[in-house]
């Protein structure tokens, strides 16, 4: 008597003995029992009944059940739980994710169009303002600390000079040899109290290229 089983991937009855599912000639990998792990298991494709497949063993008498849908991707679970079949067939839905990762990468290679000349002239522009700015704010922050030396050098006590935080961001360039600040400082007077006191400050750039700074104060 030939011992019947069940095909894993189409629910197919077939032999033990035969080589492939004469439905849809997947290799024999049979459907097993979830308690004993025999192959010996009977069911029909018909067989079934609100989305599930029915099947018993032939070993030792265990009838269990799986969603009909599960055969669509070779994967099944039973109700009773743990893996009914022989082979792992999980690992050939791994390649659904690195397709779509793919055709992602497609995509977006089709859509990126090479930069165009007027593209590249604006990144070129852009780039150069901002370094254009960087250098203009470093210059603002070297003739702050000149007019503050300057108006320091004019105090009774310039150890205490306490200048406002930010002073650069007060300097105004005028071309490129010119630049003045207007702000004040808090320091100590002759008698010891502290006072407030304006200050405009020039500096302004001679022949070889040499900065002049000049500050005068008011109270």
């Amino acid at each position: 008597m030939t011992e019947m089983g069940v095909c894993r991937n189409c629910a197919s009855g077939l032999s033990l003995d035969a080589p492939s599912c004469p439905r849809c000639h997947e290799e024999r990998v049979f459907l097993t029992c979830p308690k004993c792990g025999s192959p010996r298991v009977s069911g029909v494709a018909a067989f079934f009944s609100q989305g599930k497949e029915y099947f018993s063993c032939g070993a030792c008498g265990k009838n269990w059940s799986i969603p009909r849908a599960s055969f669509v991707g070779n994967v099944a679970e039973a109700e009773t739980g743990g893996n009914p079949f022989t082979r792992d067939f999980k690992s050939r839905w791994l390649v659904v994710p690195g397709l779509l990762l793919l055709l992602i990468i497609l995509v977006s290679q089709a859509f990126n169009e090479p930069e165009s000349e007027a593209q590249r002239i604006q990144r070129e522009w852009r780039r150069a303002q901002a370094e254009a700015e960087r250098i203009q704010e470093e210059f603002r922050i070297t003739v702050a600390v000149w007019c503050e030396d300057a108006v320091r050098a004019q105090l009774k006590a310039p150890s205490t000079a306490d200048f406002p935080v930010g002073n650069y961001s007060s300097v105004v360039i005028a071309g490129d040899t010119l630049a003045r600040l207007q702000s004040y400082v808090d320091a100590q007077n002759s008698f010891g109290a502290i006072i407030r006191s304006g200050f405009l400050c020039t500096a302004k750039k001679g022949a070889g290229g040499r900065w002049t700074v000049r500050a005068s104060l008011s109270d």
